[in-house]
Formats: C-alpha cells, sequence, structure tokens
C-alpha cells in the first residue's frame, strides 16, 4: 500500500521559516584623541556592519573628517585591518561592544 506524500512544501510554516530580525548592537567608541567628544556611541549598528562601513560613520560624525588610512580601530589589544571584517565577526552575539580609535593626521 502507498504512503501519501508528506513534502515539506506542504507544512504550515514555522517560526525557523519565519524571516529573522537582523542582529543589532550598540556600539560605543572610546578615543584618546581631544578632537574626538569620547565616547562616539553607535546605537542600533548592524552587526553586518564592516570596518570600512564603520570607519566611513566615524568620518560623517567628526569634525576633523579622518580617511579610512589614518583611523585605527582596535578592540581587546587587535589592530582591526580587514575592511570586509564585520563587527558580528570582531564581538560575535554580544549586544554592546566597544572599540578604541585613534586618527593621525600623518
Amino acid at each position: 500500500m502507498a504512503q501519501p506524500d508528506q513534502s515539506v512544501g506542504s507544512a504550515a510554516p514555522t517560526s525557523e521559516d519565519e524571516q529573522i530580525e537582523p542582529l543589532k548592537f550598540t556600539l560605543s567608541i572610546i578615543s584618546p584623541s581631544v578632537s574626538v567628544p569620547s565616547p562616539l556611541i553607535f546605537p542600533q549598528l548592524l552587526a553586518t556592519t564592516t570596518v570600512k562601513d564603520l570607519k566611513a560613520r566615524i568620518r560623517d560624525v567628526l569634525p576633523s573628517r579622518p580617511a579610512d588610512e589614518h583611523q585605527r580601530l582596535i578592540h581587546r589589544g587587535r589592530l582591526l585591518g580587514r575592511e570586509m571584517e564585520t563587527m558580528e565577526d570582531v564581538f560575535g552575539k554580544d549586544t554592546v561592544g566597544q572599540l578604541h580609535q585613534c586618527s593621525s593626521n600623518t
């Protein structure tokens, strides 16, 4: 006797099938520079934000508008040197993160 077809497509959608809200977190950036208000706070930052994207956002809020090559972002003593590294790569699934930022004009 043949069994009825129980294909996956006919099942009711589960919570796994629903679209997942993108991971967001609050990022605090501390800088030793007197020209940088400390800390810089970026609430609701997407975890998919890359180091390059973050440097652009920092540049947009600072009066000195430091170029990417003049910004150094540091997390736990490690320079974030890969432009395409995401904040999720750096912080994992944490909902709060902290970086140190240094700018140079040379």
